[in-house]
């Protein structure tokens, strides 16, 4: 039996268990009840107790505290995540930490943490740095995200804690649709980002993208450090910059998946449950040599 969890997805993944000869059970973390326990225990509405000896795929909606107890409980019973349990525990470190975490490891753009005092007090440390972009701390989505071409302009942004990102020179975006592990990556397909919004411009709209560029990109994700993001299915948007190297823009843990499936013509949930099914059998075949 495999469980799974998705709001936007609930009928692609029925679809592709049924092609692939899978009984597939959607569970929605709001229309059940919890015991904990070793291992916890998962009933519907009707009081009928749930076994969930399969997978628990992810989850697709913003129901984070019952999906938080939902994954602990499923992991308690033996279930293979997709994601890491900590993103659905309140452990997951926000965009914020993230970019700082990428940007101390080298692997995205130089983001700094500040406030308007700071930058008072070392204009002639800034200076060098624009023109920039200035973004609150507490946004996402690039809402708040500025580009900031003065001093001036920099004091008078914000009286919170926002950070300063440096402005890349962009000649091209990609959008990595994969899993990783600490031990493997499996990429469900690359594509060109439609824009770069407030970065730069993307001159090269073109959607064939080099094998030998591929690599490249499967590559840098497969080295990027594990406190930068962690494991999971993530949508990895990736920057080429004019001098050729690459830097992580962002890794979204919840990837919307139609633009990868029309340009790739790839079932996406399809090859999710293969990934499943292979995890579950070499679990299986592990656990039955022991």
């Amino acid at each position: 039996m495999t469980t799974a969890l998705s709001e936007f997805y609930h009928d692609e993944f029925m679809e592709a268990a049924a092609e692939l000869g899978i009984e597939l059970i959607i569970i929605d973390p709001e229309q059940v009840n919890i015991i904990f326990g070793q291992p916890s225990k998962i009933y519907d509405n009707q009081g009928n107790e749930i076994i969930a000896d399969g997978f628990f795929v992810r989850a697709m909606n913003k129901s984070y505290t019952q999906c938080a107890y939902l994954a602990q409980a499923l992991k308690s019973q033996g279930c293979i995540m997709l994601d890491g349990i900590e993103r659905f525990n309140g452990t997951a470190p926000n965009k914020m930490i993230t970019s700082m975490r990428r940007s101390v490891s080298g692997v995205g753009a130089k983001t700094i943490k500040f406030t308007n005092n700071f930058i008072r007090a070392n204009q002639a440390t800034i200076r060098p740095m624009l023109p920039l972009f200035a973004k609150p701390i507490s946004s996402s989505q690039n809402r708040g995200l500025v580009r900031i071409n003065t001093i001036e302009e920099l004091i008078t942004y914000n009286t919170d804690e926002y950070v300063i990102q440096e402005n890349l020179n962009i000649v091209d975006e990609y959008r990595v649709l994969a899993h990783k592990t600490s031990d493997d990556i499996t990429v469900f397909g690359i594509t060109h980002k439609k824009t770069i919004g407030l970065r730069g411009s993307n001159p090269g709209k073109k959607f064939k993208i080099s094998e030998n560029t591929q690599y490249k990109l499967i590559e840098f994700i497969r080295s990027l450090p594990r406190d930068v993001n962690g494991d999971g299915l993530f949508g990895y948007d990736i920057a080429k910059l004019e001098n050729g190297s690459l830097v992580l823009i962002e890794a979204n843990r919840s990837p919307m998946w139609e633009r990868t499936e029309r340009i790739r013509k790839v079932s996406v949930a399809s090859e999710i449950l293969k990934l499943m099914l292979n995890l579950y059998n070499t679990k299986n075949a592990a656990n039955r040599v022991r």
